[in-house]
């Protein structure tokens, strides 16, 4: 969230009014959020990315969620989820993951959490031309175990690497990078930024 919107964001919760657009007048709301974050918020702050007002003021109740990666057992659960829903909205009588697709999905690192989980099995159901989604169908971008654990290699080297090299194959295009890797052109953007390759 832009700052700017921070400032407006931080102004409603403190004064509980709000202004609509074309409006002459304020009007009071009573209002309850809910903000959901993948990023370190302490840290953001630490980097003046965020607020520290606006954190505190949310930061009434905080629950944090691992990533996807740390909580396996929730693959299965969730791939069958999203697996039930997009073939009803799509039209699509696929119903079963093979058991060779489901231990691909379990072996996964996951670097967009449940979100990129929801695109592999969005794109499996478009592709799959018989009821039972196989490992093809995944299209999954894997990396070489040797690549993987190279000694001293930490996961945010790692991520930086598979980033670089996915970046490269895709000529520089991170509209496309992002989408072969399953993350959010924004994700993408700022990680780039954060490695300093966002002039590149």
């Amino acid at each position: 969230m832009p700052l700017l919107l921070q400032t407006k964001l931080l102004r409603v919760l403190q004064e509980r009014e709000i202004r609509r657009v074309g409006d002459l007048q304020n009007r009071s709301v009573d209002v309850r959020v809910l903000a959901a974050s993948n990023k370190d918020l302490r840290e953001e702050v630490k980097n003046g990315l965020f607020r520290e007002d606006l954190f505190y003021r949310l930061n009434v109740v905080e629950l944090r969620l691992p990533p996807l990666r740390d909580r396996r057992d929730d693959i299965p659960l969730l791939a069958h989820y999203f697996l039930e829903k997009l073939s009803a909205n799509l039209k699509r009588n696929i119903n079963t993951i093979s058991p060779k697709a489901m231990e691909m999905l379990l072996k996964h690192q996951w670097n967009g959490n449940v979100r990129e989980l929801q695109n592999v099995i969005e794109r499996a159901v478009v592709l799959c031309e018989t009821d039972i989604i196989e490992v093809a169908d995944l299209q999954l971008h894997h990396v070489r175990e040797q690549d993987l654990l190279e000694s001293g290699l930490t996961l945010g080297e790692f991520e930086q690497r598979m980033v670089e090299k996915t970046l490269r194959e895709m000529g520089g295009n991170r509209t496309k990078t992002a989408e072969k890797l399953g993350v959010s052109l924004r994700w993408l953007q700022y990680r780039l930024k954060e490695w300093n390759r966002d002039a590149e």
